[in-house]
Parts: structure tokens; sequence; C-alpha cells
């Protein structure tokens, strides 16, 4: 079983794939074993789980998702959703559909977890 969500401007598999943000409009839920469609709306009740990169993490493992569909995200909620499990892919101009379809065909590139960028002093971020 995988749970992969899409971040999207609707709330179908039509919908276009949008950047990962706390402007985010919703969330395409694709189960691959019940091959259902759900949606979380976060303007509808959810908002206050997209204020914080780590309570959008938590409400990704909360729903068991593994997978996350996006195109674009900050690089601090990547890391955060990294940590947390979820694996990244990039997608950009495809609908929620179509993108599920260049997953299943390890056509996405993945957003890698990559280490902390250097500070102003040139050593790693802690």
């Amino acid at each position: 079983m995988m749970k992969i969500a899409v971040s999207a401007r609707g709330n179908t598999p039509a919908s276009h794939v949008a950047p990962f943000s706390g402007r985010t409009a919703g969330f395409v839920i694709y189960d691959s074993d019940s091959f259902r469609f759900t949606y979380l709306d976060p303007s509808a009740g959810d908002a206050q789980l997209m204020q914080s990169s780590r309570q959008s993490a938590e409400m990704f493992v909360d729903a068991g998702i593994e997978v996350l569909v996006v195109s674009g995200i900050a690089f601090e909620t990547a890391r955060l959703l990294g940590r947390a499990g979820i694996k990244i892919y990039e997608c950009i101009s495809a609908t929620v559909w179509e993108s599920i379809q260049a997953l299943k065909l390890n056509l996405l590139e993945a957003i890698d977890n990559a280490p902390d960028p250097p500070d102003c002093r040139g050593s790693a971020a802690k």
C-alpha cells in the first residue's frame, strides 16, 4: 500500500500540481490499494495544520502519506518531511493524475533531502 499526496490547485485528479506552501489550495491523496482519491482541504478546518513545516510533516505522517508530489517546495519544509520519512518528488506542468502516472513510471525527479546549507561562515548549519 502506498498513499501519495499531491499538492494541487483543485480537488480532483484533473487539477494541476501546485507548489507546496502555507497557501497550498489542498492535497489530492491517492491510495494505491483502493485506487481511490480523497482531498485534504487546509481551508476547511485543517488550516492550522499548514501553519508550519513541522505541523505539515505531522499531518502527513498521521495520514499515512509516504510520498508527496509538488511543483516546488521550500528547503526547510523538504528537509523536515524527509526526516519524517516522506519522499518528495517534483512535477511541473502536469495534472495530479499525470503526476501519479509519471511517479509509477519512475519519471519524476526526487527532491533530495540534502544536507543543511552552509551558513555565512561556510560551516554546515545545525
